[in-house]
């Protein structure tokens, strides 16, 4: 045997480890994966493996060759670091200049005749950033002060004209964005138009109190309504506001009893990291590269409901179903605290009899697959029963007919249509309780508070 070939022989068999060693970091890598367990990603612990398994079947691979190859590499590397780091600033001041441009009123048909509208634009956008943690509901909205958006330390936003001196007579309204008033100034939300409309029909203050929050549940909803009822004032009349949040954060997760950001916050809390996607997209250049071949920036998977095996009719039901048990649960409140209360089922564009703009029209063809055949079964269930429940009461069709733009997207609505949503809701009111539902109700202490008597059932 030649001297020569031993270390030949030696080389070829380190080759073969470094190509074993290498296939097995690589198997440990994925198979949280391949197997489907724990947080979806990789976390930071497989990639390392995944790495220093990749890096030992190259060099099994090349051999001789891996040290001048791992040179190569490296400077490339190294220069596409240095290049990535200099883009990145640029890519900040690029994708600014670029959200300023797309929420420009010249960019928006509806804004762009409304002297309010570029002022509005900015403040909401401003807004939209400063979220806060809030025990139990998990999150409101921070302070924000402007000429069209404004809300304060606890996370409400204001309501025009409220009179909340004693006396008043007092309305809490819940629900998600919509309720809070995306897309509409102070003065064009819901709350808004509601206390314009109570406030001509009685003669007494009206006090209305937006606490709509962008992506709250309905169960969200009913905890923050408990903690609202330890204060001393006690609302004369609660309305809920409802739909589309219920239904979308069921289709993403397949199940209800979850609310938006669930994983991620579930991941932070148990210390699992992030899935490299969500990683990279806090890079202002991926961002950017991203929006520009027209990626979505929803990280939602609205088939989830379908990916776990789940069908349309029985995630229907289910929703149903946990809505009305949260709608009891407020039943048993109102008995014990002593205020009126009415849900309502609001607008949606897959479910609209109304005429559709071009505009809509696009927004209508943009259906996020898997979403409008869940959300046209929830709502004929919510339909069918809301003829026969007292308090419930489906006013989605509250645009029907209406030529002009209301949609925004397939939920939010301008300031039209949440004064149509306003009026339609005293309407109903009107009809069911007649004007006893603004005046003068005797208050005791919340203890003993005298029972409020209930809407009258639909005949």
């Amino acid at each position: 045997m030649s001297a020569d070939a031993t270390p030949g022989r030696g080389a070829r068999g380190a080759r073969r480890i470094a190509g074993v060693a290498g296939a097995l970091l690589v198997a440990l890598a994925l198979v949280p994966e391949v197997r489907r367990s724990g947080s979806p990603g990789l976390g930071v612990m497989q990639i390392a493996l995944l790495a220093a398994g990749m890096l030992m079947l190259l060099v099994a691979w090349l051999g001789a060759r891996f040290p001048s190859a791992y040179r190569a590499t490296a400077v490339m590397l190294l220069n596409t670091i240095l290049l990535l780091a200099a883009l990145e600033p640029l890519a900040v001041v690029v994708g600014s200049m670029t959200r300023r441009t797309q929420s420009s009123p010249s960019r928006q048909t509806y804004y762009g005749d409304k002297p309010w509208g570029a002022r509005f634009v900015r403040e909401q956008a401003a807004s939209m950033g400063k979220d806060s943690y809030r025990p139990f509901a998990l999150w409101k909205r921070g302070p924000t002060s402007g000429e069209s958006v404004n809300v304060n330390a606890e996370g409400i936003r204001w309501t025009p004209g409220a009179s909340c001196g004693r006396g008043a007579y007092r309305i809490v309204m819940l629900g998600g964005s919509t309720l809070w008033g995306f897309g509409s100034p102070d003065s064009g939300t819901i709350p808004a138009a509601v206390q314009a409309v109570v406030a001509r029909s009685t003669t007494r203050p009206v006090c209305v109190v937006n606490l709509g929050e962008k992506g709250y549940t309905s169960q969200q909803e009913l905890v923050l309504l408990i903690t609202y009822l330890r204060s001393d004032e006690v609302p004369d009349l609660i309305l809920f506001y409802d739909g589309v949040n219920d239904v979308r954060t069921a289709a993403e997760y397949g199940e209800t009893g979850r609310h938006y950001g669930y994983r991620v916050i579930a991941d932070k809390l148990e210390g699992v990291p992030p899935p490299l996607a969500l990683r990279l997209r806090d890079s202002r250049l991926v961002s950017l590269v991203l929006s520009s071949v027209g990626a979505p920036a929803d990280s939602l998977k609205v088939l989830g409901y379908r990916e776990r095996g789940v069908g349309v009719d029985s995630l229907a039901d289910q929703i149903v179903a946990r809505y009305l048990d949260r709608n009891r649960m407020v039943r048993a409140l109102a008995r014990e605290y002593g205020f009126d209360y009415a849900f309502f089922w609001q607008p949606v564009l897959w479910r609209t009899r109304k005429p559709l703009t071009a505009a809509e029209k696009g927004k209508y063809d943009d259906a996020l697959q898997g979403l409008p055949e869940i959300v046209n079964a929830v709502y004929t269930r919510i339909h069918e029963i809301a003829l026969r429940e007292d308090h419930l009461h489906d006013i989605s069709d509250a645009f029907d007919g209406q030529p002009g733009f209301i949609y925004l997207d397939w939920n939010h609505v301008v300031p039209e249509g949440n004064a149509l949503v306003a009026r339609r809701m005293v309407a109903v009111l009107d009809e069911f309780a007649g004007q006893r539902w603004v005046r003068p109700i005797a208050r005791k202490p919340p203890h003993s508070r005298p029972v409020a008597a209930p809407l009258p059932k639909r005949r």
